[in-house]
């Protein structure tokens, strides 16, 4: 079996652990992040009286945890994290306050994203003189269709 053979092997054996949507892993997921962004986000309040700098300090690791809430929310949108439409749609809404941004909405917007329906406009291309022009209907021209 070659190197190459071998990686791709292992990587499938990592992926198929995850691929299904499991109710304890979400659990585990949502409760190691909702708990120390509960956690942090008391102590960002109670520093605010001590330090500034103490308060600074604080919102670093919070804001990765609040960036984790999304990724989560971005799952639920998906309906990955838990195997129940309602345990997705209730968590995703929990992660969307956290956020600061209603899940259904996100999640509506999203999939026409992913779906490939959206067009994104103005991409950058260089010319032959090396400045960057706008094109505003990539995906149109690529396909031979009119603007």
């Amino acid at each position: 079996m070659s190197s190459v053979s071998r990686i791709k092997e292992q990587r499938r054996t990592i992926v198929d652990r995850h691929i299904e949507a499991d109710n304890v892993r979400g659990f585990t997921q949502a409760l190691t992040t909702l708990a120390p962004l509960a956690a942090l986000w008391y102590a960002a309040a109670l520093s605010a009286g001590v330090s500034y700098w103490l308060t600074a300090a604080v919102t670093l690791p919070m804001s990765l945890f609040v960036m984790r809430a999304f990724l989560l929310m971005h799952d639920c949108g998906h309906g990955s994290l838990f195997r129940t439409a309602r345990l997705n749609k209730a968590f995703g809404f929990i992660f969307g306050v956290v956020w600061g941004m209603p899940q259904y909405v996100w999640s509506q917007h999203h999939a026409f994203h992913t779906s490939g329906r959206s067009i994104m406009p103005f991409t950058m291309r260089p010319t032959a003189t090396g400045r960057n022009t706008a094109d505003p209907w990539p995906s149109c021209r690529s396909r031979n269709m009119p603007p």
